[in-house]
């Protein structure tokens, strides 16, 4: 949901409540994708935008999104999908593996 709705961030904190419950409320493992972009649909600063959604995505994650669709060309954001995707891994963590 755009946070520039004028329930925005309510919406949001819904859908991350949502995303908590799903596998409990269907009573079956879920899959689950968003479209990060969606996020900061509309105008706004750009590097403020970007920030919005570097904040967002762990906690879309955290609470149990499997997948995203996310703007390729926004290395932050690129970049921090791919340190999530490093801790989530269950591994033995390396710092090389940080982009």
């Amino acid at each position: 949901m755009p946070v520039l709705w004028q329930d925005g961030f309510q919406q949001n904190k819904a859908v991350l409540s949502v995303l908590r419950m799903l596998p409990e409320v269907l009573g079956v493992p879920v899959r689950t994708i968003g479209a990060l972009s969606n996020l900061t649909t509309g105008n706004g600063p750009i590097e403020k935008k970007r920030k919005l959604e570097i904040a967002f995505f762990p906690m879309l994650f955290y609470c149990g999104l499997d997948m995203v669709m996310l703007n390729v060309f926004h290395k932050d954001t690129v970049s921090i999908a791919r340190a999530c995707d490093v801790l989530l891994k269950g591994r033995i963590f390396a710092w090389e593996e940080i982009p």
